[in-house]
C-alpha cells in the first residue's frame, strides 16, 4: 500500500509500485586502483589462491537524480 505520487490516490494492499524516473544527470566516475579481486587462473585446484586486484578505468555515465513512486497507471511504458 503506498500514495502515488503523480495522482495522490492511495493503492490497495498488495498493489505492485513502479518508479518513474523523473531527473538524471551526467556524470564522470573517478579512476579507481587496485579495487577489483581478479582469481589467479593457474591456482585453481588449490584452495588458496594469490589474490590479485584489477584497476576500475572509470568513466562516463549518467545517475538518476529523482524518481517517483507510482501507480500502474502512470507506470513508464517498457
Amino acid at each position: 500500500m503506498f500514495k502515488c505520487q503523480v495522482c495522490k490516490v492511495q493503492t490497495l494492499p498488495g498493489a505492485r509500485a513502479h518508479r518513474r524516473i523523473v531527473e538524471t544527470r551526467e556524470t564522470e566516475y573517478p579512476t579507481r586502483a587496485r579495487v577489483h579481486f581478479v582469481p589467479d587462473p593457474d591456482r585453481k585446484k588449490q584452495k588458496r589462491s594469490r589474490r590479485k586486484k584489477a584497476d576500475d578505468p572509470g568513466g562516463r555515465g549518467r545517475e538518476i537524480v529523482r524518481e517517483l513512486l507510482v501507480c500502474a497507471d502512470y507506470a513508464p511504458a517498457s
